[in-house]
């Protein structure tokens, strides 16, 4: 896709989901690395900015039940990647979009996470949706964070959701470069 044909990538909040501010973006690479993970890499816009990130998923995830299901959490992680001046601009974004004050920038350049597939083996991401939590943890309680990334190959679309607009100030704190 031509990157000034890239989608807008707000979900306008609906007022039953709690505001949520949610953003689809298009998926414009998705590759198997040597070591059998994943690498994705979203963009999209936001008025006339392109924003994106990328995320490397590891290979080794360990299966847990999820109690009264026939369903499993995968438990793993992965490291969320700046790809530059988009992933600049997804955080000023979201700077903005939460409405905190003006945080450090750049974006940096990786942050590890930990990632439980939600009922979704991450392993079979080429073939199915697969929807997963990261887990922003530094050992500092303000900026532990979680949020949602879903990654939807076959409609070439990667999501970051909110999890909960507590993490907000927490999650914009773990993305910039001044996180530690």
């Amino acid at each position: 896709m031509d990157e000034t044909n890239l989608p807008e990538s707000l979900l306008v909040p609906n007022e039953d989901e709690a505001g949520f501010i949610d953003l689809n973006l298009y998926l414009v690479r998705l590759e198997i690395m040597p070591n059998g993970g994943f690498f994705a890499e979203g963009r999209g816009k936001h008025g006339n900015r392109t924003l994106g990130f990328a995320i490397e998923l590891d290979s080794n995830w360990k299966a847990t039940p999820i109690p009264e299901s026939n369903d499993f959490f995968y438990w793993g992680s992965g490291v969320i990647r700046s790809t530059g001046n988009e992933s600049d601009a997804l955080l000023a974004i979201l700077t903005d979009l939460y409405n905190l004050p003006l945080c450090p920038m750049p974006m940096r350049k990786e942050i590890s996470v930990g990632v439980v597939g939600l009922a979704n083996d991450p392993r079979l991401l080429l073939e199915k949706p697969t929807h997963m939590k990261l887990f922003f943890e530094n050992g500092n309680p303000d900026r532990y964070a979680e949020v949602f990334v879903n990654v939807i190959a076959s409609e070439r679309r990667m999501e970051l959701h909110e999890k909960d607009p507590e993490y907000r100030k927490a999650l914009v704190c773990a993305l910039s470069d001044e996180a530690g």
